[in-house]
Protein backbone atom coordinates (compact mmCIF):
# COMPACT_ATOMS: atom_id res chain seq x y z
CA UNK A 1 0.00 0.00 0.00
CA UNK A 2 1.26 3.62 -0.41
CA UNK A 3 3.80 5.12 1.89
CA UNK A 4 1.75 6.90 5.18
CA UNK A 5 2.17 10.73 4.72
CA UNK A 6 4.91 12.36 6.79
CA UNK A 7 4.42 16.05 7.13
CA UNK A 8 7.32 18.41 6.28
CA UNK A 9 5.55 21.72 5.54
CA UNK A 10 7.49 21.69 2.53
CA UNK A 11 4.39 21.62 0.10
CA UNK A 12 3.61 23.61 -2.78
CA UNK A 13 0.02 22.28 -3.01
CA UNK A 14 -0.80 22.81 0.71
CA UNK A 15 -4.22 24.62 0.77
CA UNK A 16 -5.81 26.17 3.53
CA UNK A 17 -7.29 23.08 5.55
CA UNK A 18 -10.73 22.87 4.69
CA UNK A 19 -13.48 22.32 6.97
CA UNK A 20 -15.38 18.90 5.80
CA UNK A 21 -18.43 20.41 3.93
CA UNK A 22 -15.45 22.03 1.53
CA UNK A 23 -14.38 18.56 0.38
CA UNK A 24 -15.24 16.70 -3.01
CA UNK A 25 -15.14 12.72 -3.41
CA UNK A 26 -13.40 11.81 -6.43
CA UNK A 27 -12.73 7.96 -7.23
CA UNK A 28 -9.85 6.30 -9.28
CA UNK A 29 -8.46 3.73 -10.48
CA UNK A 30 -5.36 1.95 -12.69
CA UNK A 31 -6.84 1.47 -15.80
CA UNK A 32 -7.49 -2.54 -15.65
CA UNK A 33 -9.36 -1.47 -12.47
CA UNK A 34 -7.26 -4.04 -10.01
CA UNK A 35 -6.46 -0.48 -8.08
CA UNK A 36 -9.17 1.40 -6.89
CA UNK A 37 -9.47 4.34 -4.45
CA UNK A 38 -11.58 6.91 -2.78
CA UNK A 39 -10.07 10.40 -1.95
CA UNK A 40 -11.75 13.75 -0.34
CA UNK A 41 -10.05 16.75 -1.81
CA UNK A 42 -10.79 20.52 -1.75
CA UNK A 43 -12.20 21.19 -5.48
CA UNK A 44 -9.36 19.89 -7.97
CA UNK A 45 -8.40 23.02 -10.31
CA UNK A 46 -4.98 22.27 -10.32
CA UNK A 47 -2.80 19.63 -9.51
CA UNK A 48 1.52 19.18 -9.54
CA UNK A 49 3.73 18.32 -11.53
CA UNK A 50 7.84 17.25 -10.64
CA UNK A 51 10.92 17.52 -12.92
CA UNK A 52 12.83 14.78 -10.96
CA UNK A 53 13.37 12.20 -13.71
CA UNK A 54 10.77 9.61 -12.77
CA UNK A 55 8.47 12.24 -12.36
CA UNK A 56 8.75 13.61 -15.58
CA UNK A 57 8.55 9.85 -17.76
CA UNK A 58 5.34 9.35 -16.26
CA UNK A 59 3.63 12.68 -16.31
CA UNK A 60 2.83 12.46 -13.03
CA UNK A 61 0.44 15.39 -11.97
CA UNK A 62 0.14 15.17 -8.06
CA UNK A 63 -2.67 15.79 -5.23
CA UNK A 64 -1.72 15.39 -1.64
CA UNK A 65 -4.19 14.24 0.46
CA UNK A 66 -4.54 13.77 3.97
CA UNK A 67 -3.83 10.34 4.97
CA UNK A 68 -7.71 9.99 6.34
CA UNK A 69 -9.05 11.37 3.45
CA UNK A 70 -7.94 7.70 1.38
CA UNK A 71 -9.60 4.86 1.53
CA UNK A 72 -7.93 2.28 -1.23
CA UNK A 73 -10.81 0.42 -2.49
CA UNK A 74 -9.20 -2.99 -4.27
CA UNK A 75 -5.50 -3.62 -4.35
CA UNK A 76 -2.64 -3.73 -2.53
CA UNK A 77 0.89 -5.79 -2.60
CA UNK A 78 -0.34 -8.30 -4.91
CA UNK A 79 -1.38 -5.47 -7.27
CA UNK A 80 1.44 -3.25 -7.10
CA UNK A 81 4.82 -3.17 -8.13
CA UNK A 82 7.43 -0.40 -6.54
CA UNK A 83 10.52 1.34 -7.40
CA UNK A 84 12.42 4.61 -6.59
CA UNK A 85 15.23 6.53 -7.64
CA UNK A 86 16.89 9.39 -5.50
CA UNK A 87 14.14 11.28 -5.89
CA UNK A 88 10.83 9.58 -5.94
CA UNK A 89 9.22 6.35 -4.47
CA UNK A 90 6.11 5.27 -6.73
CA UNK A 91 3.93 2.48 -6.99
CA UNK A 92 2.37 1.17 -10.12
CA UNK A 93 -0.20 -1.26 -11.12
CA UNK A 94 1.82 -4.79 -12.05
CA UNK A 95 -0.88 -5.47 -14.67
CA UNK A 96 -1.29 -2.33 -16.66
CA UNK A 97 1.39 -0.20 -15.38
CA UNK A 98 -0.63 2.77 -14.35
CA UNK A 99 1.00 4.93 -11.68
CA UNK A 100 -0.70 5.57 -9.05
CA UNK A 101 0.90 6.51 -5.90
CA UNK A 102 4.78 7.99 -4.81
CA UNK A 103 6.12 9.75 -2.02
CA UNK A 104 9.10 12.47 -2.26
CA UNK A 105 12.29 11.56 -0.90
CA UNK A 106 13.60 14.90 -1.12
CA UNK A 107 12.74 18.57 -2.64
CA UNK A 108 10.12 20.64 -2.21
CA UNK A 109 7.60 17.62 -1.95
CA UNK A 110 9.33 15.94 0.55
CA UNK A 111 8.11 13.32 2.82
CA UNK A 112 4.56 13.69 1.43
CA UNK A 113 2.23 11.03 -0.01
CA UNK A 114 0.51 11.73 -3.25
CA UNK A 115 -1.73 10.33 -5.76
CA UNK A 116 -1.81 10.79 -9.28
CA UNK A 117 -4.27 12.95 -10.63
CA UNK A 118 -4.62 11.19 -13.79
CA UNK A 119 -5.91 8.20 -12.67
CA UNK A 120 -9.50 9.88 -11.29
CA UNK A 121 -12.46 9.63 -12.78
CA UNK A 122 -14.31 12.49 -14.00
CA UNK A 123 -10.79 15.02 -14.33
CA UNK A 124 -9.67 15.89 -17.20
CA UNK A 125 -5.85 16.75 -16.98
CA UNK A 126 -6.25 19.41 -20.35
CA UNK A 127 -8.43 21.79 -18.04
CA UNK A 128 -6.34 21.99 -14.67
CA UNK A 129 -3.68 24.51 -13.98
CA UNK A 130 -0.26 23.09 -13.16
CA UNK A 131 1.81 23.92 -10.64
CA UNK A 132 5.84 22.94 -10.86
CA UNK A 133 7.81 22.12 -8.21
CA UNK A 134 11.55 22.37 -8.61
CA UNK A 135 12.84 19.17 -7.10
CA UNK A 136 15.90 18.40 -9.89
CA UNK A 137 16.89 21.87 -8.39
CA UNK A 138 17.52 20.03 -5.09
CA UNK A 139 17.96 16.12 -5.53
CA UNK A 140 20.95 15.77 -8.24
CA UNK A 141 19.90 12.30 -10.22
CA UNK A 142 22.22 10.16 -12.47
CA UNK A 143 21.55 10.37 -15.69
CA UNK A 144 19.84 6.72 -16.90
CA UNK A 145 22.04 4.92 -18.56
CA UNK A 146 22.01 3.35 -22.11
CA UNK A 147 22.39 -0.43 -23.22
CA UNK A 148 25.39 -0.67 -24.87
CA UNK A 149 23.44 -2.64 -27.25
CA UNK A 150 21.55 0.53 -27.85
CA UNK A 151 24.79 2.35 -28.45
CA UNK A 152 26.38 0.36 -30.69
CA UNK A 153 23.44 -0.42 -33.53
CA UNK A 154 21.42 2.58 -35.32
CA UNK A 155 17.99 2.41 -36.87
CA UNK A 156 18.28 1.18 -40.37
CA UNK A 157 15.78 3.27 -42.07
CA UNK A 158 17.88 5.87 -44.62
CA UNK A 159 15.96 9.25 -44.45
CA UNK A 160 16.12 12.43 -46.92
CA UNK A 161 16.93 15.94 -45.35
CA UNK A 162 19.98 17.72 -44.13
CA UNK A 163 18.41 17.53 -40.17
CA UNK A 164 17.80 13.86 -39.64
CA UNK A 165 19.16 13.53 -35.95
CA UNK A 166 18.88 10.46 -33.46
CA UNK A 167 17.39 10.45 -30.31
CA UNK A 168 17.24 8.20 -27.50
CA UNK A 169 15.43 7.52 -24.66
CA UNK A 170 15.08 5.06 -22.07
CA UNK A 171 12.60 3.84 -19.35
CA UNK A 172 13.75 4.96 -15.75
CA UNK A 173 15.69 1.74 -14.64
CA UNK A 174 16.86 1.34 -18.42
CA UNK A 175 16.20 -1.70 -18.92
CA UNK A 176 13.86 -0.50 -22.05
CA UNK A 177 15.45 1.98 -24.55
CA UNK A 178 15.12 2.75 -27.91
CA UNK A 179 17.03 5.19 -30.59
CA UNK A 180 14.76 6.70 -32.92
CA UNK A 181 16.01 8.39 -36.07
CA UNK A 182 13.96 11.33 -37.19
CA UNK A 183 13.62 14.95 -38.24
CA UNK A 184 13.86 17.27 -35.31
CA UNK A 185 10.82 16.85 -33.18
CA UNK A 186 9.95 20.96 -34.02
CA UNK A 187 9.09 18.85 -37.40
CA UNK A 188 7.08 16.20 -36.84
CA UNK A 189 3.93 15.17 -35.52
CA UNK A 190 3.49 14.99 -31.94
CA UNK A 191 0.49 13.99 -30.48
CA UNK A 192 -1.44 14.52 -27.08
CA UNK A 193 -5.01 12.60 -26.39
CA UNK A 194 -6.76 11.95 -23.16
CA UNK A 195 -7.96 8.78 -24.04
CA UNK A 196 -8.51 6.64 -21.16
CA UNK A 197 -4.92 4.95 -21.16
CA UNK A 198 -3.32 7.54 -22.72
CA UNK A 199 -4.69 10.28 -19.76
CA UNK A 200 -3.31 7.58 -17.38
CA UNK A 201 -0.05 7.55 -19.23
CA UNK A 202 0.70 10.89 -20.12
CA UNK A 203 0.79 9.87 -23.53
CA UNK A 204 2.88 12.44 -25.72
CA UNK A 205 3.69 10.33 -28.84
CA UNK A 206 5.48 10.44 -31.99
CA UNK A 207 4.66 8.01 -34.66
CA UNK A 208 7.58 7.13 -36.66
CA UNK A 209 7.95 3.70 -39.43
CA UNK A 210 9.17 0.71 -37.56
CA UNK A 211 12.37 1.02 -39.28
CA UNK A 212 13.22 4.46 -37.96
CA UNK A 213 13.15 2.84 -34.66
CA UNK A 214 15.38 0.36 -32.66
CA UNK A 215 14.21 -1.29 -29.35
CA UNK A 216 16.00 -3.10 -26.84
CA UNK A 217 14.43 -4.64 -23.91
CA UNK A 218 11.44 -6.09 -25.34
CA UNK A 219 11.65 -8.64 -22.40
CA UNK A 220 11.66 -6.59 -19.60
CA UNK A 221 8.29 -5.36 -20.33
CA UNK A 222 4.83 -6.48 -19.65
CA UNK A 223 2.17 -5.98 -22.00
CA UNK A 224 -0.85 -4.97 -21.65
CA UNK A 225 -4.54 -4.79 -24.04
CA UNK A 226 -7.74 -4.18 -23.92
CA UNK A 227 -10.53 -3.63 -25.88
CA UNK A 228 -10.29 -4.78 -29.11
CA UNK A 229 -6.51 -5.45 -28.75
CA UNK A 230 -5.85 -3.77 -32.02
CA UNK A 231 -2.92 -1.32 -29.96
CA UNK A 232 -0.56 -3.18 -27.10
CA UNK A 233 0.49 -0.71 -24.03
CA UNK A 234 3.81 -2.29 -22.77
CA UNK A 235 5.64 -0.93 -19.47
CA UNK A 236 9.09 -1.75 -18.16
CA UNK A 237 8.45 -4.58 -15.13
CA UNK A 238 10.44 -2.97 -13.22
CA UNK A 239 10.06 0.67 -12.85
CA UNK A 240 6.69 1.03 -14.51
CA UNK A 241 7.65 3.33 -16.97
CA UNK A 242 6.34 3.62 -20.81
CA UNK A 243 8.38 4.13 -23.80
CA UNK A 244 6.25 2.80 -26.95
CA UNK A 245 3.03 1.29 -27.83
CA UNK A 246 2.50 -1.01 -30.57
CA UNK A 247 0.25 -1.04 -33.30
CA UNK A 248 -1.37 -4.33 -34.04
CA UNK A 249 -4.96 -3.81 -35.64
CA UNK A 250 -7.79 -5.50 -37.12
CA UNK A 251 -7.14 -9.50 -38.06
CA UNK A 252 -5.84 -9.42 -41.48
CA UNK A 253 -9.15 -11.11 -42.51
CA UNK A 254 -11.14 -7.78 -41.95
CA UNK A 255 -8.20 -5.75 -43.18
CA UNK A 256 -8.73 -7.78 -46.46
CA UNK A 257 -12.74 -6.62 -46.61
CA UNK A 258 -11.89 -3.11 -46.37
CA UNK A 259 -12.25 -0.47 -49.34
CA UNK A 260 -9.00 0.68 -50.54
CA UNK A 261 -8.46 3.49 -49.37
CA UNK A 262 -9.69 2.13 -45.40
CA UNK A 263 -7.32 -0.74 -45.57
CA UNK A 264 -4.35 1.79 -46.94
CA UNK A 265 -4.67 3.68 -44.32
CA UNK A 266 -4.64 0.47 -41.89
CA UNK A 267 -1.80 -0.99 -43.47
CA UNK A 268 0.14 2.07 -42.53
CA UNK A 269 -0.77 2.33 -39.18
CA UNK A 270 0.28 -1.34 -38.65
CA UNK A 271 4.00 0.16 -39.52
CA UNK A 272 4.18 2.65 -37.27
CA UNK A 273 5.89 2.11 -33.86
CA UNK A 274 4.28 4.90 -31.35
CA UNK A 275 7.14 6.16 -28.81
CA UNK A 276 6.57 8.66 -25.88
CA UNK A 277 8.31 12.09 -25.99
CA UNK A 278 8.81 11.77 -22.06
CA UNK A 279 10.79 9.18 -22.20
CA UNK A 280 13.47 10.64 -24.50
CA UNK A 281 16.36 12.75 -24.48
CA UNK A 282 17.42 15.84 -25.57
CA UNK A 283 13.84 16.74 -26.29
CA UNK A 284 13.58 20.91 -27.76
CA UNK A 285 9.91 20.95 -25.51
CA UNK A 286 10.22 25.01 -26.42
CA UNK A 287 10.22 24.33 -29.63
CA UNK A 288 7.82 21.59 -30.43
CA UNK A 289 4.05 21.91 -31.22
CA UNK A 290 1.77 19.37 -29.50
CA UNK A 291 -1.48 18.65 -30.90
CA UNK A 292 -3.94 17.91 -28.58
CA UNK A 293 -7.18 15.76 -29.06
CA UNK A 294 -9.73 16.62 -25.81
CA UNK A 295 -11.92 13.60 -27.01
CA UNK A 296 -11.74 12.06 -23.18
CA UNK A 297 -12.46 9.07 -22.03
CA UNK A 298 -16.33 8.33 -22.63
CA UNK A 299 -17.08 4.93 -23.79
CA UNK A 300 -14.55 3.92 -21.05
CA UNK A 301 -15.76 1.61 -17.95
CA UNK A 302 -14.11 0.56 -15.01
CA UNK A 303 -13.62 -3.20 -15.80
CA UNK A 304 -15.51 -5.48 -13.75
CA UNK A 305 -13.35 -7.31 -10.39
Amino acid sequence: MPIPRQETGLSLSRLPLAQAGDLVSYRGNCHCGKNRFEVNLTEIKSAISCNCSLCHKSGYLWAFPEPGDVKYTNGGVETLAGFETEALSHEFCSTCGTGLYGTHKGGPLEGQAGINVRAFLGVNPFKLEEEKADTSAVVPEKPTELPQALIDNTPLAELGGAKIKTYTGSCQCGAVAFAVKTPPLSQVEVKEDNCSICVRRAGISIYPDRDQVIIIGHDNTTTYSFGRRFNLSPFCKTCGVACYGVCVGPPQEVVDRLPEDKRAYVEKLKKVTPLYVRAMNGVEWNEIQIARSDEGTEGYVVPDE
